[in-house]
């Protein structure tokens, strides 16, 4: 277990500029804006079986377990912050890597992403929660060193994660997508609105994440989504027929799966992924990672 004075997981602070590039940072902050709808929580379908576990993410901390069980787990991401936008991180640390590494990592704003960072596992978590909401699905941790963070808020903590006697089943998902060639596959028009748990598993070579804004139309096409998202730094003055919308993975590694449960009203959507290219270049949303889609 990674701890402060070898006693307690620590909280920190890590800055923006060093996970993300500056169009990586104002593409995510399109989703900072509010979202047409809060959410309400509400649990998903899935294992009853699987533990428990919440993360709560106030002004200047992230508060949550210091130890949890391998394996399958039900994650909440609670938004007390005050703010819109908490964009979280979850990664299994490789071996050796210490509290020291951490806080060098927070304190060099303009170093290259080290080593250790491009050997870590991404296991993704619920994500974009709004102010006082929260953001639910499932996790599947195998055992080791974990550290959780929000990215554009800056906080963060380290908890442990240990082999149990059983292991949760995987839980019942109605709509499945795959992160694959730079393109969300499986997701097709006719998704009922309303509430279902997504299974979402990167199949690719690089890191990607699944993040929902709402977009006028149907016909919206990708390069109209890219300009909006290059051109709206004023977040208050979005294009009509845009929103974000609670919800999202948050980063996953190759071979990596998570559930996310997501309440769509109906209308039209874009899937999108604002992890960096190469964890230093632009979104991959710039890039093209973008799916338009209906729930009716």
């Amino acid at each position: 277990m990674i701890t402060r004075n070898g006693t307690t997981p620590i909280d920190r602070t890590i800055s923006r500029r060093r996970l993300l590039g500056r169009s990586a940072a104002l593409a995510g902050g399109l989703v900072l804006a509010r979202p047409l709808f809060a959410g309400a929580h509400s649990t998903p379908a899935a294992s009853d079986t699987a533990p428990d576990v919440t993360f709560t993410v106030t002004a200047d901390a992230i508060k949550g377990p210091a130890e949890i069980v391998s394996g399958i787990n039900h994650v909440t991401v609670e938004n007390q912050t005050g703010q819109d936008g908490v964009h979280s991180l979850t990664m299994q640390l490789p071996e050796g890597v210490t509290n020291d590494d951490l806080v060098k990592l927070q304190q060099s704003e303009d170093a290259p992403v080290p080593d250790w960072w491009m050997k870590a596992t991404m296991v993704g978590n619920p994500d974009w929660p709004v102010a006082g909401g929260v953001s639910e699905g499932y996790i599947d941790y195998p055992a080791g060193n974990y550290a959780i963070m929000n990215i554009f808020g800056s906080q963060w903590t380290t908890f442990t994660v240990k082999d149990g006697a059983t292991k949760a089943p995987e839980p019942a998902s109605d709509i499945a997508v795959e992160t694959k060639l730079m393109n969300f596959t499986g997701l097709d028009d006719g998704i009922a609105a309303g509430r279902h748990l997504w299974k979402v598993t990167n199949t690719d070579m690089v890191a990607h994440e699944m993040a929902f804004i709402r977009v006028p139309a149907a016909t919206t096409t990708v390069d109209e989504i890219i300009e909006t998202l290059m051109s709206s730094e004023d977040l208050s003055k979005l294009p009509a027929g845009y929103a974000s919308m609670p919800g999202g993975t948050g980063i996953i590694t190759p071979g990596v799966s998570m559930w996310l449960s997501v309440d769509l009203p109906a209308g039209d959507y874009a899937a999108v992924c604002f992890a960096p290219d190469g964890w230093n270049g632009p979104p991959h949303a710039l890039m093209g990672m973008i799916k338009v889609f209906s729930v009716s």
